[in-house]
């Protein structure tokens, strides 16, 4: 399960011993991207992608116009 918050996307980690899950980046309209807060990588909207996390972190993207 991932939310979407206008343009933010979180997209927690919820099974226990996990550290990874597929998420969805919404809007495969062009030049609609995602970018993860902390590492700077990119997603293209209309995509999915495994992303990681440690246990004290949440993955948040933001919404960009790539």
């Amino acid at each position: 399960m991932a939310l979407r918050f206008a343009d933010y996307l979180v997209a927690p980690i919820v099974e226990r011993g996990h550290t990874n899950r597929t998420a969805y980046f919404p809007g495969g309209s062009a030049g609609v991207g995602w970018k993860h807060h902390k590492t700077g990588a990119v997603h293209r909207g209309g995509t999915t992608a495994v992303v990681t996390a440690e246990l004290d972190e949440i993955p948040l993207f933001k919404k960009i116009k790539q």
